[in-house]
C-alpha cells in the first residue's frame, strides 16, 4: 500500500469557515452603503458571487472582472449604478471586511497539528491573495503548519485546473 508524505488541504470550508466571513463582510458592506441587511440581500450577493467564481472555474471570466462585476450587478438589484472605477471602491471596502475575520472550523486547528505529526502540508486555495494573506496571519501560530501555500491568484491558475495541480506538483518535486 502506497504511503502518503504529502497532504493538499484547501483553506475555505476546510478549515476556516468562508461562508461565515463572507456573511460577515456583506454585511458591513450593505451597513456601509446603506442597504438593507437581510437574509434575502444577503442571499442575493452570495448567489451572484458563487457564479461569477464558478464562471472563473470555467475559465467564463477573469479574476480582476469577476471581483467587480458582482458588485455592479449586486448593486443594480438595488437600483444602485456604479462604475468600474466605483466598484473597484467597494471591492477594496469587501476585501477590507473579508480579511479582518476568520471563523476557524470546529476541531480543524486540532486535527491539523495531530496531520502535521504525520505529513507535510500544503494549503491550497483560490481565493484572493491579500484577503487569504490577511485571514492567514489572523489564525496566528496555526500558519506554521503549513510547509508551503499555494494561492491561485499567484499561480495564475484556479482550481480545479490542471495547471494549478502540475504547477503545486513541480514545486513540490512530485512531477
Amino acid at each position: 500500500m502506497k504511503q502518503y508524505k504529502t497532504l493538499l488541504i484547501d483553506l475555505d470550508d476546510t478549515i476556516l469557515d468562508f461562508g461565515a466571513s463572507e456573511r460577515y463582510a456583506i454585511i458591513k458592506l450593505m451597513e456601509f452603503y446603506g442597504i438593507s441587511v437581510t437574509d434575502e440581500n444577503i442571499e442575493l450577493y452570495h448567489s451572484i458571487n458563487l457564479r461569477y467564481w464558478k464562471d472563473l472555474e470555467k475559465g467564463l471570466v477573469q479574476r480582476e472582472e469577476l471581483i467587480l462585476l458582482r458588485f455592479i450587478e449586486f448593486f443594480s438589484k438595488f437600483n444602485k449604478t456604479i462604475s468600474l472605477e466605483e466598484a473597484k471602491i467597494v471591492n477594496d471596502k469587501y476585501f477590507a471586511f473579508l480579511s479582518s475575520v476568520v471563523f476557524l472550523i470546529p476541531e480543524s486547528d486540532k486535527v491539523l497539528k495531530k496531520l502535521k505529526e504525520k505529513y507535510q502540508i500544503c494549503l491550497i486555495t483560490n481565493g484572493v491573495k491579500r484577503v487569504q494573506e490577511g485571514r492567514l496571519k489572523l489564525i496566528g501560530d496555526l500558519v506554521n503548519v503549513f510547509d508551503k501555500i499555494f494561492i491561485s491568484e499567484e499561480i495564475k491558475y484556479t482550481k480545479p485546473d490542471v495547471n494549478f495541480s502540475a504547477h503545486v506538483l513541480k514545486e513540490l518535486g512530485k512531477n
